[in-house]
C-alpha cells in the first residue's frame, strides 16, 4: 500500500500536478501505523497459531482413532457373523444326524417288527405242521385199527 501510495505521488509529480504532501504524509503515516499494527499483533497471536495447528494435529490424530475403531467394529462384526453362521450349519448337522438316527431307529424297528411277524407265521406254520402229522398219525392209527378188526 505504501509503494503504491509512492507510485501515486511521483506519478503525479511527473504530470506537473501540484499535490500539497500534507495529504500524502497523514495517509503514509497512517499507512505505516497500520502496517506495524499488523505485524504486531501478528507475533503476539501466533502462538494461537501454532496450538490451532497442533488442535488440528490433535483432531486428525482422532479422526484416524475413529476411522480404526471402526475398522475394528466391522472386523469384530464380521467375526461375529461368521461365528453365527458355523453355529447355524453345526446346529443343521446336528439336526441331520439326528434325523438320519431316528430314521435307523424306525427302520430297525420295522424291521424287528417283519422279523417278530415272520417268527409268528413260522410258529403258526409249525403248529399248522404238528397239527396235521398228529392228525395224520391218529388217521394212521385208526387205519390200522381197522385193518386189525
Amino acid at each position: 500500500m505504501l509503494s503504491l501510495l509512492l507510485a501515486l505521488r511521483i506519478f503525479l509529480e511527473i504530470s506537473d500536478v501540484e499535490v500539497d504532501d500534507r495529504i500524502f504524509l497523514p495517509i503514509g503515516i497512517g499507512l505505516l501505523i497500520y502496517t506495524l499494527v499488523a505485524l504486531f499483533y501478528t507475533y503476539r497471536y501466533r502462538e494461537g497459531l501454532e496450538a490451532e495447528e497442533a488442535t488440528s494435529d490433535a483432531v486428525e490424530q482422532e479422526r484416524i482413532h475413529a476411522d480404526v475403531e471402526k475398522e475394528r467394529i466391522a472386523t469384530a462384526a464380521a467375526q461375529r457373523q461368521a461365528e453365527l453362521e458355523a453355529e447355524t450349519r453345526t446346529a443343521e448337522a446336528e439336526e441331520l444326524a439326528k434325523a438320519r438316527k431316528k430314521e435307523a431307529k424306525a427302520l430297525a424297528k420295522a424291521e424287528k417288527k417283519t422279523a417278530k411277524e415272520a417268527a409268528k407265521a413260522r410258529k403258526k406254520a409249525e403248529k399248522a405242521a404238528e397239527k396235521a402229522r398228529k392228525k395224520a398219525e391218529k388217521e394212521a392209527e385208526k387205519r390200522e385199527k381197522k385193518e386189525e378188526s
